[in-house]
């Protein structure tokens, strides 16, 4: 299914924004047989008790750095990549405000990707001046307990609006165009929503919600205005804190993957295209689990997910045998508490990377021995339609995407076909 027109807003989200990511369309020649496997890089990012993570070409490199929100008094911090997998931070911290979740996006259509801070006290904007240097926007935005933020465009204007998880009751707020936000009433008071993911789970054309809840899970149906109706009510009975949208089991509609806490096994809900979920037989681990997110990790074509788990349990990979079924890998990774995973290709090698925010101890960055390194040699010989600008050609792709999170393929970039952005194609 061809995409409707984007243009070049990207958003990519690590708590928040899961990801909605469509199936994969192509695949990529020359990966390792060990294509779904990781292993720790060794890297140690900050100790900041973490609580988000979003991936993006912060610094207009042309890789995906990150951008870390934090607990307690700690800076949320940015992590710029140097190409290969590599962080160093960054100079530049943005507020102590006790962030919990963090999503990018080019709030004010300047090009370049800005910051959404979902926060204890109020919601923060912080605008980046396209070299990685963010500056508050001054607004200050509600004053209620926010868990996450799910970013796309709500109301069919062309901007990227905000749809927030709180403790309370969740929000939406409008974007102007130009990165200033008010609130709108649309949404129904549903009181404890952990998280948001943004996808069309009812076919028609524009981003409902999927919320991820402390009792039971809700679908919101989207007029097309921004304004939403409660769909399905009261999907599962755990107390969910991480959903992800994609196609999993291949017949063209949304499904979701939801991370349980409270000792139940994550699910898989499967859509009858019209925004109405079943669960399926797949009761995924019994450890406590705060983010899922959804990739092809493997390498055959559909996708898999890495959950983040807490309380020392260690991080899974769950792989998905194409029909929505998933079986455990034996690759498990870490004990950190860990909060949050934002999939990304880190290293250029052309497969799907991982960085985890930890609650205790460093965020890592796991890596992939599926991919081949990028030729870094001057005096290689490359195909023409091959550049190193890891920002896809939004004109080029094809998939099915909603509003969070895609996974497209590019066909002019041969050598980043597979490459997971976390990212909001406009009305994606």
């Amino acid at each position: 299914m061809a995409l409707p027109g984007f243009r070049r807003r990207f958003i990519s989200t690590a708590l928040v924004l899961p990801l909605l990511i469509a199936p994969v369309t192509g695949r990529l020649s020359g990966l390792a047989p060990d294509s779904g496997v990781f292993f720790d890089s060794g890297q140690q990012l900050g100790q900041a008790s973490s609580h988000s993570v979003a991936l993006g070409d912060i610094d207009g490199d042309g890789d995906l750095d990150a951008l870390v929100a934090n607990l307690y008094d700690h800076a949320n911090t940015v992590w710029l990549n140097d190409g290969t997998g590599r962080f160093d931070e960054s100079d530049g911290v943005l507020g102590h405000s006790y962030s919990r979740g963090v999503s990018l996006g080019d709030l004010d259509d300047d090009g370049d990707l800005d910051a959404f801070l979902a926060s204890e006290g109020a919601n923060t904007v912080w605008l980046n001046d396209g070299e990685g240097r963010f500056t508050d926007s001054g607004e200050q935005l509600g004053g209620q307990a926010s868990i996450a933020a799910a970013l796309g465009d709500l109301d069919g204007d062309g901007d990227l609006d905000a749809l927030m998880a709180n403790q309370d009751a969740d929000k939406i707020w409008l974007n102007n165009g130009d990165g200033t936000f008010v609130e709108s009433n649309a949404v129904p008071i549903i009181a404890a929503g952990f998280y948001l993911a943004l996808g069309d789970v009812d076919g028609d054309g524009d981003p409902d919600a999927f919320q991820a809840n402390k009792y039971r899970n809700h679908i919101w149906l989207n007029d097309g205005d921004g304004g939403f109706t409660v769909g399905q009510n009261g999907i599962g009975d755990a107390e969910s804190r991480g959903v992800a949208l994609g196609d999993l089991d291949g017949d063209g509609d949304l499904d979701a993957f939801v991370a349980n806490m409270d000792g139940k096994p994550n699910t898989v809900w499967l859509n009858d295209g019209e925004g109405s979920f079943v669960a399926s037989d797949n009761e995924l681990g019994l450890a406590s689990s705060a983010f899922v997110a959804l990739g092809d990790l493997d390498d055959d074509g559909d996708l898999d997910a890495f959950v983040a788990n807490a309380f020392g349990g260690a991080d899974a990979i769950w792989l998905n045998n194409g029909e929505g079924v998933f079986v455990g890998s034996e690759n498990r990774l870490g004990s950190d508490n860990s909060r949050a995973v934002a999939l990304g290709d880190l290293d250029g090698d052309g497969d799907l990377d991982a960085l985890v925010a930890n609650g205790e101890g460093p965020n890592r960055v796991y890596l992939n021995q599926g991919g081949e390194p990028p030729d870094t040699d001057p005096d290689t010989e490359t195909d023409a339609d091959t550049d190193t600008d890891t920002t896809p050609d939004t004109d080029n792709a094809t998939g099915t995407c909603g509003t969070a999170a895609c996974q497209c393929t590019f066909p002019s970039r041969p050598a980043n076909r597979r490459f997971l952005l976390t990212v909001l194609l406009s009305m994606c």
